[in-house]
Formats: structure tokens, C-alpha cells, sequence
């Protein structure tokens, strides 16, 4: 299954049998791919226009295929692909640290450049943006998606990952020319009970260290 956010609507992508998902959503539309790629385009402005009703959109909408794997490849190709990485930052009392920039409460992450890897990335991303004199990572914890356009109106499609790092440093340097104002660190139990404003992707993130 693969989770891809745009704005606060969400595409699901799955195989799973149609009584499964009846059961976990109930309210979302499913749409059956039929495996013709060079219909994916209009398979996806169909499914981006589902309504229930005569107004309301749904917030999540499925797309189901039996081959998930055919079903990513195809959907991918229908945008432009941005990858991007970063880090769930911890310290020695297990918070995580959290930045404030254009008015959501976000964790650092940033554009992979050409020929680097996604690793590396993430331990770059981090740095330049808190200042923290190192961190070292861990383990990848998770990938999310969201699609959305770019300063040329281009379709784009941003897989960004996740890796858990710890530091042990505390002093920050905050990377102002990437609009971030300021940085908190917070455990995720506390930052979930406290309903910060930040982007859904951003919050299943943050569940899924708990």
C-alpha cells in the first residue's frame, strides 16, 4: 500500500480485496485501474474529481490494482519525481526536534542533489538546517509521499525519507533563508496532544514512532 498525500486529500494506493478495504474505508471511493498506462492521466483526473454526493470530497480515495508494484510505476510516471530526505532528530531525553517554517510545524528535510544519495541527504539536510554540530543516523524509518506543482505549474510527485538520527548536541544555528523561524524539541506524544498545525504526511511520521 503507499499513501500519497495532495493537500489534504489522499490517494491509496492498493491490492488489497475489496472486503478489506469496505471494512477499513468505508467511505472512500475505490477506483479500479484497468493497466493501461497510457490512460493513467485521465485515470487520476477522474479520481481527483470524486464527489459523495453533489459536493463534498472525499479525503481519502483508493486506486486499486492487483500488480501494486505496476500500479506505483504507472501513477509515478504521470508526474515529475523530486526526491527529497530528512531525519527524526532525537536527544538524550527523546525529543524529537521539530521547525517552524511558513506557518507549519515541519522536521528538516530537503532536495537530494544529483548523484547523492538519499542517506547522505538526510545527515546534509539536517545540519544545514539546525546548525546542530552532528548528528549520527540510524535506521530508515519511513517514506512518505505528496504531490504537488512547482513554480512552473509542473505536476510533481516528492517521495521524501525518513531516517532516525540522535545527537548530542543542543545549540542550534537556524537556517533563516529556508523561512524556518524557530525549532522546538518535543516528545511525539507531546507534539501529537498538543494539535500543532503542520501537513498530514508530517503527522503519520510522527505516529509511527509511537
Amino acid at each position: 500500500m503507499y499513501r500519497i498525500y495532495l493537500k489534504r486529500r489522499l490517494f491509496i494506493l492498493t491490492s488489497a480485496s475489496l472486503d478489506r478495504l469496505s471494512e477499513r474505508y468505508p467511505d472512500a471511493p475505490v477506483h479500479h485501474y484497468t493497466g493501461e498506462k497510457d490512460q493513467i492521466k485521465s485515470f487520476i483526473k477522474t479520481a481527483k474529481k470524486t464527489r459523495i454526493g453533489e459536493s463534498i470530497k472525499p479525503k481519502e480515495i483508493i486506486l486499486r490494482y492487483e500488480d501494486i508494484e505496476q500500479l506505483k510505476a504507472d501513477f509515478f510516471s504521470a508526474y515529475r519525481i523530486i526526491e527529497a530526505a530528512g531525519g527524526l532528530v532525537y536527544n538524550s531525553q527523546n525529543e524529537i526536534l521539530f521547525i517552524y517554517r511558513r506557518g507549519h510545524w515541519d522536521l528538516p528535510k530537503g532536495k537530494i542533489d544529483p548523484g547523492e544519495v538519499k542517506e547522505d541527504t538526510s545527515v546534509r539536510e539536517v545540519l544545514e538546517e539546525t546548525g546542530l554540530e552532528a548528528v549520527e543516523r540510524h535506521e530508515w524509518l519511513h517514506t512518505s509521499y505528496h504531490i504537488y506543482k512547482n513554480k512552473d505549474k509542473t505536476p510533481c510527485l516528492k517521495p521524501t525519507y525518513w531516517y532516525k538520527m540522535t545527537t548530542q548536541h543542543d545549540k542550534l544555528k537556524l537556517q533563516h533563508e529556508e523561512d524556518i523561524e524557530k525549532a522546538e524539541w518535543l516528545t511525539a506524544e507531546d507534539f501529537l496532544a498538543q494539535n500543532r498545525v503542520t501537513y498530514v504526511a508530517i503527522r503519520d511520521v510522527i505516529e509511527m514512532t509511537i
